[in-house]
């Protein structure tokens, strides 16, 4: 019962006609509640154990930190909760890597080892981190209860596939009334209702051209593996950032203002930019829990290159088990760190030669101002996409195998079934056009407009989008892609 399930929406039907009829906040959190553990049932069954395993480890654990003035056994408490949550984590998430280890050894069946991954352990796991730590670094008080930990792990919006919402921003809301209202209705039914699009539309007709290829890649000439490679980029793009839009509609119906997830990616002038707009509650997460802990940019050059590296590559990890997914993770590593090189090498010199802030910025602007400069941005601009795009092909492959085929017919001209998928050039382009006028429009920075539905041109548009979703809904395997990480 996902966001694409008919069951759903009358599941938040029911949820927001109770809510409505609520007048005590602290009634409607504990109808939301109730409401998550049906929803986590309805999607996962007796996987619900293991999230309030995780969730109660981290309440408790929590609470003894807080209550604890040695600063030692803080870090024990401290060190043994995530320890806990990432062992759980990692006995789910990897459990194929122990099958298939396990079993070469000791001659087991495989069916007797195998575990279920109950869904969205990645993200509730790294909520239910961020929370002790942020209780650590006493960013947060202790005051909240085991049933807003539960809320906050468990809200249903987020369940699947994010955001990670930060335990600070989420659990400081709840102090606020969350009333339903119109506004909230109509801007998260809007936000839904673009998300669905990008989702069922696009995603899964792109998805079906891409899957064709990539099962059987050396059978398709080098343009039709190119055309494939890019779609599943702009796949991945619409199936993940459609489903954060749903997610985001969802708390706005619900009265929470989640965090946007997406800024255009695509239009990053830098790996690292990318990295600040794609997946930002996951870049977010990494940089407060990962890399600042490791000593961030403060401990010399070489250690912050290294820093980079392991933030990375647990990244990666956190992704999937399999080795193409620790390739990609330090594929953007060396990127990154190839790009901070040059900077880190010239810092000194522009220090020197700029002794007034003043004039450095009037510099700047200046060959910013430069129409040749802006041709190189531009060019730029397309490089780091191209490159995000092939490192998006072992992701996509899965095993070393079949991304080595993808990358022999990428790089070499040969033939083979000649394969234009329609879908993804006018998909492609129409993406790139409305991409291209927002972000204009924007400044750079995306800033959501929702369709107004108290307004003709609102309900119009409101109504072309909901009519295009059912004539061009792709019917077929219609699973969100980051559900499986």
């Amino acid at each position: 019962m996902a966001f694409l399930n008919l069951r759903f929406y009358i599941f938040l039907i029911a949820l927001l006609l109770l809510l409505y009829n609520t007048k005590k906040e602290k009634n409607r959190q504990n109808i939301i509640l109730v409401f998550c553990v049906l929803f986590y049932i309805f999607n996962a069954g007796k996987a619900l154990i293991v999230a309030a395993f995780d969730s109660a480890i981290a309440f408790f654990i929590a609470r003894r930190i807080s209550k604890t003035k040695n600063v030692t056994l803080r870090k024990l408490y401290l060190f043994a909760g995530v320890i806990i949550n990432i062992l759980v984590l990692c006995l789910f998430k990897y459990n194929d890597f122990y099958i298939n280890t396990i079993s070469l050894k000791f001659g087991m069946d495989e069916s007797t080892l195998s575990l279920v991954m109950p869904i969205g352990i990645s993200f509730y796991t790294f909520k239910l981190v961020g929370y002790m730590v942020d209780i650590y670094r006493k960013d947060i008080s202790d005051a909240y209860s085991i049933r807003d930990v539960f809320l906050y792990s468990m809200f249903f919006p987020q369940i699947l596939s994010g955001p990670i919402e930060g335990a600070k921003d989420f659990l400081e809301d709840l102090e606020n009334e969350h009333k339903i209202s119109f506004k909230g209705l109509e801007n998260g039914a809007s936000r839904m209702m673009v998300g669905l699009f990008k989702k069922i539309v696009v995603a899964d007709r792109i998805g079906a051209c891409v899957d064709s290829v990539y099962s059987a890649p050396l059978a398709y000439s080098s343009l039709s593996v190119w055309l494939c490679v890019i779609g599943y980029s702009i796949q991945l793009y619409c199936d993940f950032s459609g489903y954060s839009d749903m997610a985001i509609g969802c708390g706005n119906m619900l009265g929470y203002n989640c965090k946007e997830n997406f800024d255009f990616p695509y239009f990053s002038k830098t790996f690292k930019e990318f990295w600040r707009r794609w997946h930002i509650s996951l870049s977010s997460w990494l940089t407060n829990y990962v890399y600042i802990p490791l000593g961030g940019s403060k401990k010399g050059k070489i250690r912050t290159y290294l820093n980079i590296f392991i933030t990375m590559i647990v990244s990666g990890l956190w992704h999937g088990s399999g080795i193409v997914f620790v390739i990609w993770g330090f594929g953007h590593a060396c990127l990154m760190v190839m790009e901070r090189i040059p900077d880190d090498l010239t810092a000194a010199y522009e220090n020197a030669k700029y002794s007034d802030k003043e004039d450095l910025e009037e510099d700047v602007e200046d060959v910013y101002s430069n129409i040749i400069w802006k041709i190189m941005e531009a060019i730029y601009t397309a490089f780091v996409f191209l490159v995000v795009t092939l490192l998006w092909v072992p992701f996509r492959a899965g095993t070393i195998e079949k991304t080595d085929m993808i990358l022999y017919k990428i790089f070499t001209i040969s033939e083979g079934i000649r394969y234009v998928p329609i879908y993804i050039i006018v998909y492609g382009c129409i993406l790139f056009i409305v991409s291209v006028y927002m972000y204009k429009k924007s400044g750079g920075h995306r800033n959501f407009d929702y369709i107004n539905l108290r307004t003709f041109k609102g309900k119009l548009l409101f109504a072309f989008l909901f009519v295009i979703t059912v004539c061009m809904a792709y019917i077929g395997d219609g699973a969100f892609i980051y559900a499986n990480f």
